[in-house]
């Protein structure tokens, strides 16, 4: 398994009988050899009691730089239960990276063993926001070439889609041309558990830094050392009581649990309204007034656009408006004599439901 870019760890399972030949360690040390180039873990039975690990197996495992570190028996004797023999090990050769532990259990006559890598935990990845850059933006000239469209030839397309289709290319084509989009990395985050008081210790360990740096005496250096620590255990702290706070709160609200586990990602959440909508003199916060408001804004945009800007002369029209979209529209009256005429046309061994089965009284006129 891959660690990092450049690091990998192999991990290993052996057993050896207690019947198996004398070659079989040899066989085993081939095997191991072309792995421990990288960082690499053998879990296993071996049948050889590492209390009293035999010189032959030593050197072998000296040779390969592999180190035991699991130190207490893993099976004891039934008949004597002060003693035992450590047959169950897990070989490394990163021991400095790993802890052990044994566990009596039940199911086998062998203790359970495991082991935990230590390492540091992942960092977070920045977080990236997109946003228009409105640096250089000329509002005069961006109403300029929005006054340049023929925004009427709107009424001539067919359909809708193909309408909003054309206004949404049209505009955000102006748009990107005067406020184009940019990646902004977000580098003080919020962390509603930095209190003032972690500030004021920050900023102390800072100096304390500038300062040994500056003076190299090991007097610094010790102090800066001691204010560090004492930093790091209150971030935690406050963290810890911060968090431990806040679930305590939903413990019986699911939905604000997760709320709050998602918040301590750094995912992007689905957009939402706007809690409050101006409307004239006025302000609501009902949430479907804002809902028609927003449709009502966006399906007369274009005819607005059209209204309020001059028609120039010459500007292609798109393709798809070749013909006016009808004036009127109603229903045609269907009578029931055509609706019987095409029930009976139809098979009744074939299906015409969206369920796919079949009706076979679907010819009867009464069914």
């Amino acid at each position: 398994m891959n660690l990092s870019r450049n690091k990998s760890l192999t991990v290993a399972a052996c057993y050896r009988p207690p019947s198996a030949p004398g070659c079989a360690l040899d066989t085993i040390c081939d095997l191991i050899a072309p792995h421990p180039t990288s960082e690499f873990v053998l879990l296993g039975d071996l049948n050889w009691d590492m209390l009293n690990t035999p010189a032959i197996l030593q050197s072998k495992l000296d040779a390969l730089n592999l180190t035991q570190f699991i130190n207490e028996p893993t099976r004891y004797n039934p008949k004597s239960v002060n003693t035992g023999t450590l047959i169950d090990i897990i070989l490394t050769n990163s021991p400095s990276k790993y802890t052990s532990a044994v566990f009596n259990q039940d199911l086998s006559d062998h203790c359970l063993i495991a082991c935990i890598r230590n390492g540091s935990a992942s960092k977070r990845p920045p977080l990236i926001t997109v946003k228009r850059s409105l640096k250089h933006f000329c509002e005069q000239a961006f109403l300029i070439d929005l006054a340049g469209v023929s925004w009427n030839v709107i009424d001539l397309i067919p359909t809708v889609e193909d309408a909003w289709l054309f206004f949404k290319s049209v505009f955000l084509t102006i748009l990107n041309r005067h406020a184009p989009f940019k990646k902004c990395r977000t580098r003080n985050r919020y962390s509603p558990w930095f209190t003032p008081y972690l500030s004021a210790l920050d900023q102390h360990k800072n100096i304390l830094w500038r300062s040994a740096l500056a003076s190299n005496s090991p007097r610094d250096m010790q102090l800066f050392r001691e204010v560090r620590n004492q930093y790091t255990q209150a971030v935690r702290k406050a963290k810890a009581s911060f968090f431990k706070q806040k679930f305590a709160s939903c413990s019986k609200n699911s939905k604000k649990f997760w709320d709050t586990v998602k918040s301590m990602e750094n995912k992007c959440t689905s957009s939402q309204l706007p809690t409050a909508l101006s409307l004239g003199n006025t302000v609501t916060t009902d949430k479907s007034t804002i809902i028609e408001n927003f449709n009502k804004h966006f399906s007369t945009a274009g005819h607005a656009f059209h209204l309020a800007t001059p028609t120039p002369v010459n500007y292609p029209s798109p393709s798809t408006a070749t013909r006016p979209s009808p004036h009127h529209f109603s229903f045609t009256h269907i009578q029931i004599a055509d609706v019987l005429k095409e029930l009976q046309n139809l098979d009744p061994y074939k299906s015409h439901r969206l369920d796919k089965m079949i009706c076979r009284n679907c010819c009867n006129p009464y069914y």
